[in-house]
């Protein structure tokens, strides 16, 4: 028997943070007090997991108040970005180390031959 059998009337994860970020905005919450709500929640949740449910939530046509709209759509976009923020500054440190190693090997040649 698989697991989702075995839940019984669990909700699926992405329900649940669905339900929790839009319960969250209809709140008033914003930003990372948004988030933080979710974490609360549903405290494994992934960055990922809390942008598509933001985009869900902005097709949802029973959502009709601007404020809550335009705090989920903040919210997806400012997780987006930090996703993105954070995997280029790791390849930027990546690259300048990579160089380092780069020039170190080719100076310890140029000795070399010299020698």
């Amino acid at each position: 028997m698989s697991d989702k059998k075995k839940s019984g009337n669990k909700k699926p994860q992405k329900t649940v943070v669905y339900d929790s970020l839009v319960q969250g905005a209809l709140d008033g919450l914003t930003g990372d007090a948004l988030f933080n709500h979710v974490k609360t929640v549903l405290p494994e949740v992934k960055n990922k997991a809390v942008i598509k449910a933001g985009i869900s939530a902005l097709q949802d046509p029973k959502l009709t108040d601007r404020i809550v709209l335009d705090s989920l759509y903040d919210l997806a976009i400012q997780r987006r970005l930090a996703g993105i923020a954070t995997v280029s500054e790791t390849k930027s440190s990546q690259d300048v180390e990579a160089n380092t190693s780069d020039a170190t090997t080719t100076e310890k040649k140029r000795r070399k031959k010299a020698a």
